[in-house]
């Protein structure tokens, strides 16, 4: 049986613009996740949308980030696809003011 590899972080550096409202949500059989949208912008204009969970939406929150902050973000990509639909999810695992 093959070891599930820990996934590496790909790091990225850019300027906080802000996080959305936390919100709810339940999967059936699953107990419920609290997410929210995470917008980062780099320094040659382009942005990134990330999802952050619970444990790094509280994070952002201690780290109390205003707009223009620089940032360093730590993510993973977990992209899936659904009835045909395609997903690239970008899931923050880390962040810190630089």
């Amino acid at each position: 049986m093959a070891v599930k590899e820990q996934k590496k972080l790909t790091i990225l550096k850019g300027n906080f613009v802000g996080m959305t409202k936390p919100e709810t949500f339940q999967k059936e059989g699953l107990s419920a996740i609290q997410r929210s949208t995470v917008t980062v912008s780099t320094d040659d204009g382009q942005t990134a949308y990330f999802e952050a969970r619970k444990k790094m939406i509280e994070a952002i929150k201690q780290l109390n980030l205003k707009p223009g902050d620089a940032i360093t973000v730590g993510y993973v990509l977990m992209g899936t696809e659904k009835f045909g639909k395609v997903y690239n999810n970008l899931f923050i695992n880390s962040i810190e003011k630089r």
